[in-house]
């Protein structure tokens, strides 16, 4: 417990990711990742005075009830807005409807943002996502690129967080279970014959012959010889 919490705070001190004033979008899926960062944000004492508000979207998926969230983010008395879009009705005549979903849902967490007055958003990417982007954009998009911890957006208007940067999945397992979050798993019936799974099932495979392969790849960020490039 105490190590996530270590690691929680490393990522705020190593990249300034909060200022006094700050007003703070918390993206709320609903999943393990996403629940837990809310309670983390939540019971951190940050010495910076900040605001804090949890957003959750639905999309309309077949089956989905967020009231779960809505009852979690009034235990823990985190204010939370539910936005509903119509995204799942698209989905199935879409070219690339992972590609889709990923957009409508993001632009509605910056336009709901926008609305709550919110400078920062923070998402519950965690060290096992980053690694996993670093790939897809090797093997996918033929660029070296990961996922930011504090990236701004248009022009500053926006920054987007990721707190949990440094933090491994497990971890949030243990977390989750000891601390009783309530979630739920992804609704998306698309969800396991996208990119982002073939490049977990990969992974998978090479972490079984190699435990340290997600620590390698992750430290790769921090560590590129240019002189080597062209």
């Amino acid at each position: 417990m105490k190590k996530i919490y270590r690691l929680f705070r490393r990522a705020f001190a190593r990249h300034s990711m909060l200022a006094p004033g700050d007003r703070v979008c918390i993206a709320v899926s609903g999943g393990m990742d996403s629940m837990a960062l809310a309670t983390i944000m939540k019971e951190y004492h940050h010495p910076i005075p900040v605001e804090l508000f949890a957003v959750h979207v639905d999309q309309g998926f077949t089956g989905w009830d967020p009231s779960f969230i809505e009852d979690y983010m009034k235990e823990i008395e985190l204010p939370l807005k539910v936005v509903k879009t119509d995204t799942a009705l698209e989905l199935p005549s879409a070219e690339a409807p992972c590609f889709l979903c990923s957009f409508e849902r993001r632009k509605t967490i910056f336009y709901t943002a926008e609305e709550l007055g919110c400078n920062k958003i923070a998402y519950a990417h965690t060290r096992d996502d980053v690694v996993e982007n670093i790939l897809m954009n090797v093997l996918y998009h033929g660029e070296f690129a990961s996922l930011s911890p504090n990236q701004p957006f248009f022009e500053g208007h926006f920054y987007v967080i990721r707190p949990l940067f440094y933090v491994d999945k497990e971890l949030i397992k243990e977390f989750v279970k000891e601390k009783k979050i309530p979630y739920r798993e992804n609704p998306c019936p698309y969800k396991h014959d996208t990119k982002r799974e073939k490049v977990r099932k990969l992974l998978k495979e090479l972490v079984e012959e190699n435990p340290e392969i997600k620590h390698s790849i992750f430290a790769s960020q921090f560590h590129i010889k240019r002189e080597f490039l062209s």
